[in-house]
């Protein structure tokens, strides 16, 4: 089983292998601890002070990236309906002596001399990497 928080993994079990108490659950708890019988246990109250949007349950694992989508369709005002998987894409920067080399899975490498822009496509780059010659001109670079 695997925690997200914010669109982004925060904790993983693997011990957890997917089965809900047998026989059938008598209730699932959605923001409250609950024990077997489906109240409230006693000793150990739980509840979760805060907001939940967008409940789903999925008959399947979601991957991170299905996960990360529906945070930012949520961050955009869209429900579950709406959201659709967003692959993100790891940026590696390396310096060795003179040579600066990016490294990117996928995507369209742009470089800019300001972080507001304008980006501007770097027409030699192709994944996986790209190299160029350091300089004492800032450049900074972002895949789309």
């Amino acid at each position: 089983m695997r925690l997200f928080r914010n669109g982004v993994q925060a904790a993983e079990s693997a011990t957890y292998n997917g089965t809900l108490l047998a026989p059938p659950t008598a209730s699932l708890g959605i923001g409250a601890k609950t024990d077997d019988c489906g109240s409230a246990p006693a000793a150990v109250p739980g509840y979760y002070y805060g907001k939940l949007d967008d409940l789903g349950i999925w008959g399947r694992a979601l991957s991170p990236d299905e996960v990360f989508g529906i945070y930012q369709a949520g961050l955009s005002g869209q429900g579950l309906a709406q959201a659709t998987a967003i692959r993100r894409i790891a940026l590696a920067i390396t310096k060795s002596g003179t040579q600066v080399t990016v490294r990117y899975e996928a995507g369209t490498l742009e470089w800019t001399s300001a972080v507001p822009g304008p980006w501007v496509p770097v027409s030699s780059a192709r994944p996986p990497s790209f190299s160029t010659n350091a300089s004492s001109a800032m450049k900074y670079f972002r895949v789309r």
